[in-house]
């Protein structure tokens, strides 16, 4: 399936389109860490790389006990400290699989499994197991395709709509909610949009407790996202809520409409600066007729719940 394993550049390989893109080069990441034929804790049986990215990879994969495929993700120990590593991989599961929607990806388990090779490198590393999911990208649709048509992206729209209110249902902020983290899955006469990529995810409400155990999962002071869809808030340092969701699927909706992002500039950084003093609807002609409700940097967020977006 199309997790992203890290925040590489915007336009690597992911499941469904294609193999590597244009502008990507294989040998510009390290060697791939399972071969297909290659069988993980004599169960999952490796078919084929997925995606790859700066901080690990998504394999098409056989459950041969369950006799269904899978996807696995892994994560690669050399970018991160394992039990950090380890960690954000339970999380991701264990806060995944507190929702079920079909407009969001199911995740299975986490485990941790060590491949001895004759010729070549062992690897050890911990992958979680998920729903399998054909097709491509909303990102890299709209690179290929431009802008969505009004009704397609209406139907998109709402999709994803009640796949975040699922979400946030049951408790789960995003927090790294983007077009490159929403699949198209093919679904009789219109797309299925499947949100994936929980692994930044956080608890929106529950004990103090539990809310330090996931916060200790991220580096103090750290801003946790992407620079481009990330709320004024969380540029602020302040913590992510449902509202930061919200706005963040008001930028997926401008970008689904217009073909672009709102806040167009030469780095990141320079984005964030934008996306803190420009209104959203301001932000490009066409846009504006549909993100005129959307919420505004500096401004409350009148929309309290994803449905309400709808």
């Amino acid at each position: 399936m199309s997790h992203d394993p890290g925040d590489g550049p915007a336009n690597r390989p992911r499941q469904g389109d294609g193999g590597q893109e244009p502008g990507h080069h294989a040998d510009a990441l390290e060697p791939q860490a399972f071969l297909p034929g290659e069988e993980l804790l004599g169960r999952f049986l490796i078919v084929r790389l997925l995606g790859a990215g700066a901080m690990g990879e998504v394999y098409e994969a056989e459950d041969t006990e369950l006799r269904e495929h899978i996807a696995i993700k892994t994560i690669r120990s050399a970018r991160s400290s394992e039990t950090l590593m380890l960690d954000r991989l339970r999380k991701e599961v264990q806060l995944g699989r507190r929702v079920a929607h079909p407009n969001v990806c199911r995740v299975f388990d986490v485990f941790r499994t060590t491949v001895l090779r004759d010729h070549g490198p062992s690897v050890s590393c911990a992958i979680v197991t998920m729903e399998l999911l054909k097709g491509g990208t909303l990102a890299a649709h709209i690179r290929r395709n431009g802008p969505i048509p009004a009704d397609e992206a209406l139907g998109i729209a709402r999709q994803l709509c009640d796949g975040l209110s699922a979400a946030h249902r049951a408790g789960i902020i995003h927090r790294d909610f983007k077009s490159s983290n929403v699949l198209l899955v093919a679904d009789g006469n219109s797309p299925r949009a499947v949100i994936t990529d929980f692994g930044l995810a956080t608890t929106a409400a529950g004990t103090a407790e539990n809310r330090d155990r996931w916060s200790e999962l991220s580096t103090t002071g750290e801003v946790v996202g992407t620079p481009a869809y990330i709320s004024p808030e969380q540029l602020r340092g302040e913590p992510a809520t449902v509202r930061s969701d919200i706005y963040a699927l008001g930028i997926v909706l401008y970008e689904m409409v217009s073909g672009k992002l709102p806040f167009a500039a030469d780095t990141p950084l320079a984005g964030s600066g934008i996306t803190l003093t420009t209104p959203l609807a301001r932000a490009h002609p066409r846009g504006a007729v549909v993100t005129a409700e959307l919420p505004t940097p500096g401004a409350a967020n009148k929309y309290s719940n994803a449905r309400a977006s709808r």
